[in-house]
């Protein structure tokens, strides 16, 4: 059975006649309705896009009413073709809630043929899984009392055609990914005001919507950021010359809209309610500078102080874009206000603290230095200039190395290699070559500073000259040297004249026991024995002198019993 024998075949044609006269006109410009919401639903809410609808679909009917039809059949064809030729899916039911129209575009969307469904009260297959009523469905029963508990989604009543409704909805089962639809549902009356049928017609409004999620995403992604940023918006009305406010400003100001009075503010009482007092006329230059700069679209940026409400100051940081047209006219201005009080804090709080630790390390003895991996010096106190013979600037930002000798470069070297995470610091001593030429000794404490990575971001080094004490040392050993040298030179000396004494007296002892003495030799014999010793006893009371000389830690009445 084809499109035309089912017009024709269908029960109680004769109010059929009247319900093409009403609604020719309106499927028949479903193109317009269809190419109407493309064009104008990105622009307009969905209630001034059905008030669009309505007045094309009111003005076509009319239209048609009046246009001269010589036939029903010519009527019949012409409306076949129209529908059909719709782009937007249609259906229409009869007051049994059959089935008597449903055009190609709806078989396209919802993949059920005409033939499938004519005649049968099924309209509901074409958008949902289980079977419930349509919209239309519930005009004909006049259930219209049940609409909100079928359609959770936005659906309102029409303002324009008495007993029409309009909504938007998802409908899972149509398309690979489920559709949105605008659509509406129209009863149609006889003559009397009976319902007899009622149309429902589609647009697939897909696309807006997942632009409008997309949207909506980026605008809580938005708000997060700028949440998290402690930013603000603002619009200045060039003509008023207003400042427009909103919640969110309002809230990093610690005050509403209902203390301020709204959210409009000339630029004076802000600079009065809000700009620290010390910073007024900065807030001053800046705006009266940006209603004068010229370009097409200008960036600028300022830093200043805040009141709140509840008196607490704050730092922020406003960047301003300003926009003019082509004869130089500024247009627009907005921008944004970022809380930057933490980060001003932690500056100033940084500020301080290299001021304290200069005047620190200015008063010190110390060399102190800073310098990169590469050798360029970033930081060096007045004792580290005075040592060198240098001024600040001839250092800092130059790389600055002493020449040391080649036979302590090696050493040097190695332990900045040394220096790592878990080792950061060391010390070392090495001579230095003065620009003089003069060879002195220093101590140095180096500390590598890492950065979050591990690697060494810059070197700390704090140094003295060491050359009076390595000079004490090297004196110390050379009289150590020498000393030991006298010791044994001494001991020497006291060792032959004790061997011979010794040699001696066991002689005499011999002889003794032997019986082969003679008093005259005995006599003789311990003379010289006694002369020996007197010249031991010498040697030895100069060896003490000696030993007292070097020694500075003998009491008195030790040094005397040594040397007497």
């Amino acid at each position: 059975m084809d499109r035309k024998s089912k017009w024709w075949k269908t029960p109680g044609l004769d109010p059929r006649m009247m319900l093409i006269l009403t609604f020719m006109g309106m499927f028949a410009l479903t193109g317009v309705f269809e190419l109407g919401g493309n064009l104008f639903l990105q622009y307009f809410e969905v209630w001034q896009a059905s008030l669009l609808t309505m007045v094309v679909v009111s003005a076509g009917a009319a239209f048609i009413a009046f246009f001269p039809i010589r036939s029903l059949r010519t009527a019949e064809a012409r409306l076949d073709t129209l529908l059909n030729g719709s782009p937007s899916p249609q259906f229409v039911i009869d007051a049994d809630h059959r089935i008597i129209f449903w055009n190609r575009a709806l078989e396209i969307a919802s993949g059920i043929k005409l033939s499938d469904v004519y005649g049968t009260t099924d309209s509901w297959r074409a958008f949902y899984a289980a079977q419930r009523p349509t919209l239309a469905d519930l005009l004909v029963d006049g259930m219209v009392e049940k609409i909100p508990e079928w359609y959770k989604g936005w659906i309102t009543r029409s303002q324009i055609i008495d007993g029409s409704y309009e909504a938007i909805d998802f409908f899972p089962q149509v398309g690979k990914n489920g559709s949105w639809f605008y659509f509406t549902a129209s009863p149609v009356r006889d003559d009397k005001g009976v319902i007899i049928g009622a149309v429902e017609s589609f647009i697939d409004v897909t696309r807006r919507k997942r632009a409008e999620e997309v949207l909506e995403a980026n605008k809580l992604l938005i708000e997060d950021s700028m949440e998290l940023a402690h930013m603000a918006y603002w619009e200045f009305d060039v003509p008023t010359g207003m400042f427009i406010f909103n919640n969110r400003f309002y809230t990093l100001y610690g005050t509403t809209a209902a203390r301020e009075g709204g959210y409009r503010m000339s630029a004076d009482a802000y600079v009065k309610n809000f700009v620290h007092p010390d910073d007024v006329g900065l807030v001053q230059a800046q705006i009266a500078k940006s209603q004068v700069i010229q370009g097409p679209g200008t960036l600028s940026e300022l830093e200043h102080r805040i009141i709140r409400r509840d008196g607490e100051i704050r730092y922020i940081r406003a960047c301003i874009r300003t926009t003019r047209d082509e004869t130089g006219r500024m247009i627009r201005s907005n921008g944004s206000n970022q809380d930057i009080t933490e980060r001003r804090q932690a500056e100033i709080a940084h500020k301080e603290s290299e001021e304290r630790y200069r005047a620190v390390v200015e008063d010190q003895t110390e060399f102190i230095s800073r310098f990169l991996p590469d050798g360029t010096h970033v930081f060096v106190n007045d004792a580290y200039c005075r040592y060198f013979g240098l001024n600040r600037e001839e250092i800092i930002g130059h790389r600055f190395r002493p020449e040391i000798p080649a036979e302590d470069q090696e050493r040097v070297k190695r332990l900045f290699a040394s220096l790592t995470p878990d080792h950061p610091v060391d010390s070392i001593e090495h001579r230095i070559i003065m620009p003089d030429g003069a060879l002195r000794w220093q101590w140095w404490s180096d500390r590598a500073i890492f950065d979050s990575s591990g690697a060494i971001a810059e070197y700390q080094s704090v140094g003295q000259d060491i050359t009076e004490r390595k000079q004490a040392e090297i004196a110390l050993k050379e009289s150590g040297a020498r000393f030991l040298t006298f010791i044994k030179e001494a001991a020497m000396r006291l060792k032959t004249p004790l061997e011979v004494v010794e040699g001696n007296l066991a002689g005499v002892v011999e002889d003794v026991e032997k019986g082969d003495v003679i008093c005259a030799d005995i006599s003789l014999q311990l003379k010289l024995q006694i002369k020996d010793l007197e010249q031991i006893r010498k040697n030895i009371t100069e060896l003490n002198k000696g030993i007292v000389d070097r020694s500075g830690e003998l009491s008195e009445a030790s040094k005397k019993f040594l040397t007497e």
